[in-house]
């Protein structure tokens, strides 16, 4: 029983320090000249372009009564 809880703590520690180093320490490496030459730092500089997405809802009782005028 004690060494489940032992792995499971080694989980969340790993999820945490997972999170903190891609918060905070990623950030200034991909900053940083010397790291910049790495292929997986030039990777995470490329550009992102979202496209926006337009939705539209019609509603039956709105739309009838439209058809009808």
């Amino acid at each position: 029983m004690r060494n489940i809880f032992k792995i499971i703590a080694v989980l969340i520690l790993g999820a945490i320090g997972g999170a903190l180093f891609q918060a905070l320490i990623l950030p200034c490496l991909i900053n940083h000249p010397y790291f910049g030459n790495f292929s997986f730092i030039k990777s995470l500089k490329k550009e992102v372009i979202v496209n926006p997405v337009e939705r539209i809802v019609i509603e039956e009782n709105t739309a009838l009564a439209d058809a009808f005028e």
